[in-house]
């Protein structure tokens, strides 16, 4: 989700936000964070200037209302919500605003980023299936615990690379006490090397890349193939990537996008370019045997098997 769609989404006029105004009368926050919001509005109509506590209540919970989330908890630097998926129940911690930890959020559970390969999926397979999932670019954890909530018996390796985020993904992953989720500091890389991570984009948590480095101290990536071989498989149902800009390392040819795309059944990708490159991996996808489709800021694959 780009920064401008979330500022539109936040920054919407008072009287088209009736359903987070009626929301206050609901139990997504305490009687306190309700008074916070109340100021919040009264300013804004008074046209006074807001406060960043008030600010953040408010961000915070349009989004709560709009994926019917409750705050659980809030603390010095983070919140504590619970948002359901079906009937599964889900706590997740949230970074406060500038994080873009809610960014990421509202892009998993309220656009539903991952929905439209879901629904794909669960025309081959049923919610009770055992499922191998790679979640590449795993940020602080959204989408691995949509796919788990989607498909409880799944098997799901989570990489993301960035010191900070990681930590945040094993806690939400440990918040849910999950099981059969493996996450890895780790990225997911053409061949084996050393990473650097560095900043891209807008700079923040969301936006993290990786680029090799001659320093040995740092992190390692690894092929499709090493992450495959840590689920006790030969390939993947869904390969999900997300690694800000990174992944034309992995389209760099077609030797090497071969390899990549015959590791899976599914591919949810987003790519971080309207040209050359996506032109490219548009080529390599066909090459490969596989029909996709655009959705939102996603290219969603699927494998085609054609029958003998």
């Amino acid at each position: 989700m780009s920064q401008s769609k979330y500022t539109q989404f936040v920054t919407k006029p008072l009287n088209k936000r009736i359903n987070t105004l009626l929301g206050i009368f609901k139990g997504n926050i305490s009687f306190k964070q309700k008074g916070t919001l109340i100021s919040y509005y009264i300013k804004r109509l008074l046209k006074q200037p807001v406060s960043e506590s008030e600010k953040n209540i408010y961000y915070l919970y349009s989004f709560l209302v709009d994926s019917n989330a409750q705050l659980i908890e809030e603390y010095k630097d983070e919140y504590k919500v619970k948002v359901f998926i079906g009937s599964k129940a889900n706590e997740i911690y949230l970074r406060k605003f500038p994080s873009s930890d809610q960014w990421v959020y509202s892009q998993v559970f309220i656009y539903r980023q991952y929905q439209p390969v879901i629904d794909m999926m669960l025309k081959e397979y049923t919610k009770d299936s055992q499922l191998t999932i790679i979640d590449a670019g795993a940020n602080v954890g959204m989408s691995t615990l949509y796919f788990k909530s989607i498909f409880p018996n799944a098997k799901i390796i989570s990489i993301e690379p960035e010191s900070g985020n990681f930590q945040r993904l094993k806690k939400n992953i440990a918040v849910n006490d999950f099981a059969d989720i493996i996450s890895i500091q780790s990225a997911l890389w053409y061949r084996e090397a050393y990473l650097a991570v560095i900043e891209s984009g807008d700079k923040r948590e969301w936006a993290f890349s990786v680029e090799e480095t001659e320093d040995k101290s740092l992190l390692k990536g690894y092929d499709v193939a090493y992450y495959i071989k840590q689920l006790n498989t030969d390939k993947v149902c869904l390969l999900k990537i997300d690694i800000e800009g990174a992944e034309r390392y992995l389209f760099d040819n077609r030797e090497i996008s071969a390899k990549l795309l015959s590791s899976c059944e599914y591919l949810a990708i987003e790519i971080h370019d309207n040209g050359s490159l996506r032109k490219k991996i548009y080529s390599f996808l066909e090459e490969s045997g596989f029909e996709y489709i655009d959705s939102d800021e996603l290219t969603i694959a699927k494998k085609i098997h054609y029958e003998q």
